[in-house]
Formats: structure tokens, sequence, C-alpha cells
């Protein structure tokens, strides 16, 4: 490089134990380098803090992380930051192992030299914020756990000295109130991606297609709407580390809408600092805790969205007067995969599918009765399979329970499991604790016939037209009735063409248009 250009210092330091390992790069850097005979990396930690320009990068942003052009000690290479890193802080990556090519140690000196222009100029508060968390002589603490979590409650300062890209929070700007309006908040940190956050991503997608506003949606980084949700138009994501930047993120928002509990914390805070309305969407049946703030939450609500009646019941149980609305769930866009139900069938030939869709982190989805019934009905009709599509801590019981029923066959998880109801002829749904259950609605849409438990909100959507209801915990009654549907072709064929019929009242494009008259009254009404 010429000699124009710019140079750091930095020592060799231990990274968190995968410099020394083979490590996955993204194609483009291995193109862009000629090829890695040895896919490896190197930590340094330079002897300033420098920012470099994310708009800079010779390689478009590959995930969490940035990548400039540089030389080593006068080996080209890349050098890399992820977002959040301190901004001493860089990753080397070259052609071969650089700590046996350049006869490095921890603590060895090194040589980086880039482009010019490619550094920004630090304001005098982050050289401020940067000493007080990274200098005298902690320059490679970034790499202790113990003490990432101390300085963990001053992030709000911290991410001033971290290489921050474009997207995080900006906590100290103002937002004119016509720039966003309407923030989604949805803070689960499970990385599945469950019922509600499909509903939370259908209603933000359905809204973003109509381009009726602008959407803001603040969701955990890591959550697993970021990264489905990242390209939507129209819409702004904020990825929030904690309810506190959560908190910040909802500035200068007309209209919060919480779809769960600790969204529902944070609203009711940014009401009480900042005016926010907000509405919140209720999809359980459990019952509430006997608190104040729980109280103070809901009542501070514009108004509290029920999925179903027996879910508006409980609330106005508990909280009476408050102002209570109801909209069911929405079915998923996402039509079946016709190659991957066929690959489906392909693994169980000449058998009657019987499909379940169901978490398996608790008991109340009915799995074991499933299960159960499956037992009864090997040998009579051998040519029923059960197909169960799911996964979560009680898997390995409910497997237990299965333990030499051949009838029986576990999927897995999948994120998108609207996809799998094209290879199934028959859907069972037993649950023992249910507010609505969309996968029902996915069911209806793809016209296969259902059976369900008489709980909670199950019988506001399957009707006897389009399916039967069995007593919960019965699965002598749901072998029975998977008999029944299974001897008939007639009836299925009813039933199917009576829940396509009925799945046109669950559109998505109608029950987002129902959310959007309640955003408009909420805030205009």
């Amino acid at each position: 490089m010429p000699e124009s250009d710019l140079s750091f210092r930095g020592c060799v330091i231990s990274g968190y134990g995968t410099a020394a390992q083979a490590v996955d790069l993204p194609k483009p850097i291995r193109d862009f380098l000629g090829g890695l005979e040895y896919q490896g990396s190197l930590n340094v930690a330079l002897e300033q803090p420098i920012r470099f320009k994310p708009e800079r990068t010779v390689i478009p942003q590959e995930g969490r992380a940035y990548y400039w052009a540089a030389e080593i000690n006068g080996l080209r290479c890349l050098i890399s930051r992820g977002r959040g890193h301190p901004l001493h802080i860089v990753e080397v990556i070259a052609t071969c192992r650089l700590r046996d090519e350049l006869r490095l140690n921890d603590g060895s000196l090194v040589e980086i030299r880039v482009a010019p222009n490619l550094a920004d100029d630090l304001t005098w508060d982050t050289r401020l914020i940067w000493k007080l968390f990274w200098g005298w002589g902690r320059t490679t603490w970034y790499a202790s756990r113990k003490y990432r979590r101390l300085i963990g409650i001053f992030w709000l300062l911290r991410r001033r000295a971290t290489q921050s890209p474009q997207y995080h929070l900006k906590l100290f700007r103002k937002v004119r109130l016509d720039a966003v309006a309407v923030c989604h908040l949805n803070l689960t940190r499970d990385s599945k991606l469950r019922g509600g956050e499909r509903q939370t991503e259908i209603l933000i997608q359905t809204l973003s297609e109509k381009k009726f506003f602008k959407q803001r949606v603040v969701v955990s980084r890591r959550g697993p709407l970021a990264q489905r949700l990242k390209n939507t138009d129209n819409l702004e994501v904020l990825l929030a580390r904690s309810r506190l930047a959560a908190l910040f993120a909802c500035r200068g928002v007309p209209l919060l809408h919480a779809h769960e509990a600790h969204a529902a914390q944070v609203a009711h805070a940014a009401s009480c600092l900042w005016h926010n309305k907000y509405l919140i969407t209720r999809r359980l049946t459990k019952p509430f805790g006997n608190n104040w703030y729980n109280t103070a939450i809901y009542q501070g609500a514009q108004t509290v969205i029920a999925l179903t009646a027996c879910v508006e019941d409980i609330l106005r149980k508990r909280f009476p007067g408050i102002s209570i609305s109801r909209i069911p769930d929405a079915w998923n866009p996402v039509s079946s995969d016709l190659e991957a139900a066929t690959a489906v069938r392909a693994q169980f030939p000449g058998k009657f599918l019987v499909g379940h869709v169901g978490a398996m982190d608790s008991p109340e989805k009915g799995h074991e009765v499933l299960i159960q019934a499956a037992g009864i009905l090997e040998l009579r009709h051998p040519e029923l399979q059960f197909v169960l599509l799911g996964s979560g801590k009680l898997e390995q019981d409910f497997r237990q329970q299965a333990e030499g029923i051949t009838n029986v066959h576990f999927s897995g998880w999948s994120d998108v499991p609207s996809t799998w109801f094209g290879a199934f002829d028959l859907f069972v749904f037993p649950s023992l604790q249910e507010s609505l259950g969309s996968s029902l609605l996915d069911a209806m849409r793809a016209g296969i016939p259902i059976i369900a438990s008489s709980v909670g909100g199950i019988p506001e959507v399957v009707t006897e037209e389009c399916g039967r209801l069995i007593p919960p915990g019965d699965p002598e009654a749901l072998a029975e009735q998977i008999v029944d549907v299974y001897q008939s072709s007639e009836l299925r064929q009813h039933m199917s063409q009576a829940g396509i019929e009925r799945a046109k009242q669950y559109a998505p494009a109608l029950i987002a248009q129902r959310h959007l008259d309640m955003y408009r009254s909420s805030v205009y009404g």
C-alpha cells in the first residue's frame, strides 16, 4: 500500500477461543482473498480507538460483521469488526494461519495499514467514554465474560465506544410524530418462531404490502423476528438488548402495539414517561397475577385485543371496565410446498397421514393424548400414520411415551409448518388448554379435515361443518373420531370444502384491516 495509507499499531490478543479454529467464512470473502488455505483469524487490540466507515467496506455486509481491505505486516488481509465490538478491537482474516506465518504470540506487536479516508473522526465524548470503559490497561478485557457483565448496565454509554451500525437505536435523536405511525413490540428471546411471533410477522408484512403507513418494530436481537423482518418494505427494525433499550425506541411514536407480556410492560412504561398510547394483544387463557402492576398495565391501554371470546371473558373478570376488542389470528399466507409434501408422503407409502403441529414445551398441546390414541389404533388400523411436527423441552418425554408404537413419527421443528399441510390427510389438535390455535386456521385454509378438543377458543374456530370436537384428555374419543373420518371419504370432502370456505374469514388482509381500524380509532378516535 502507498505511504499515504493509514497505519495503526496493535498487539495480538486471545479472543473467544475460536481464532485458532477453522471458521465458515462467506464465499465473497474467500473470493476476495483468492482462496483460503487455512480459514483462521487473528484478534488484534489497537493502541487507539478507531471507527471504520461501514459504507467503505469492500464486501457487502455479511451477517453481523463488516469487512475492510488491509495489510498486516505487509501481508494482504481483511479486517473485520462486528456490530457492537469495541473501537480498538479488530479481527484479521488472511489466506494463512497468521500466528504461524508471522511467528506471533499473545502480546506481539503488529502493524495494520488501511486505505486513506477509511476511518471516521471520533468526537471528544466518544473518546472519553472509550477511555472510561477500555482505557488504562484494560484494552484486552473485552474477552472477559465477567467484565462484559459488569459494564452491561452502562450499555447506553458503552455503545458510543463501539462500532455502531446504522440501524442501532438512535436514543438521543428526536423523531417526527408523523415519521412512524405505529411501533410493534415483541421482545421474546426464544429462537424458535412460535405462534405469537408468527402472527406478529404476518400482521406487519400484510400492513407493509398495503403501504398504509410506515411501521417500526422493536424486537429482541436474540429472537426469531430480527432476521425475518429485516427486508420488509416501509418498516424500521430496531434490535433491543433489553427492555430498557426497547423503552427508548418508543420515543416519538404516537401508538405502540404490544404483542406479548414483556412488550406490554415496556409500552406501559413508555406511556408513563412519554405519554404514548398503546394497545395490547392478549393471546393466552392463563390467569393473571393478582397485583397492582398488571392492573395498571391493562387499565392504561387504549384497547386490549382478545383473540377469542374465552380470552375476552377472562379479561373482563380480571379487569372490569377496560376497553376490549376481539380480533382473531390470521392464517399463514405461505402456501403448502408441493415438493415438501411429496417428500413427506414418500416416507410413508400407502399410509393415511394424521398430522399434528405444536411446541413440545408443555403438556397442554395434548401430545400424550395423541400418542395414546395412536397406540389404540396401531393394531386395529395399521394404515394410519401419525406425524408430529414440533420440538421442545418435553420432546424426549413424548418420545419415551411413544416407544414401541410403530405408527408415530416425530418430524422435528419447522419455522413454516404450513408447508407441511399438503401432506396431511387429517389434522388433529387435542389440546388441553388453548386460546385459539393458529395452526387450525392453516389446516382449514389447506382444506384438511380437523379433529380438535372442545376447549378455550377452539369451538369458535372449528364448527361442526369443518371439523369434529372431542372432550379434552380423552384418547378413546379421539381414536373413535379419527376412524370415523378416515372411513368416510365423503365426510372428509365435505369437511374440506367447509374449512376452505370458513378460512376466508381469517384472511391476513381482513385481519390486518381490522387492526388498522383499531389503530386509527385509538389515535384519532
